[in-house]
């Protein structure tokens, strides 16, 4: 019998802040982004950070060998009033598109249309907005 992996730092529900399924457009490729945006209880708004996944086909949460690194990260961040956004690559998850296809360019497209996102949020102050990957 393989013993469970322990990972004490992944966060368990319920969390101390919200938690909020989203979607949102990229116009321009035709494409539909899926991801889960996390903010404080209190009254924002707050700065946030767009987490931006590595090379290859990735979920929200960046899940590596049952790993989950973008979920950590975005409840570490969280506790400390910094609302995060992950998001599913185009073509993973719940995002539309075709990941095989894209281009540099296309991805960095997806990462501008996240920013707009967030400062289209009454909870994020759009002066305020980071990006980690």
């Amino acid at each position: 019998e393989i013993a469970k992996i322990n990972r004490p730092q992944e966060p368990k529900k319920p969390y101390p802040y919200k938690e909020e399924e989203v979607t949102y457009e990229n116009k321009e490729a035709g494409i539909t982004l899926a991801g889960t945006l996390t903010f404080p209880f209190e009254k924002g708004p707050f700065p946030a950070v767009l987490l931006i996944t590595g090379s290859g086909a990735q979920d929200r949460n960046e899940t590596i060998l049952n790993h989950k690194p973008f979920l950590v990260l975005a409840d570490y961040l969280t506790r400390l009033g910094i609302s995060g956004l992950r998001v599913d690559d185009r073509g993973v998850g719940s995002s539309t598109g075709d990941f095989l296809q894209a281009t540099s360019k296309d991805f960095a497209g997806d990462v501008l249309t996240g920013i707009e996102y967030l400062k289209s949020r009454k909870e994020i102050d759009p002066r305020q907005i980071g990006l980690m990957g």
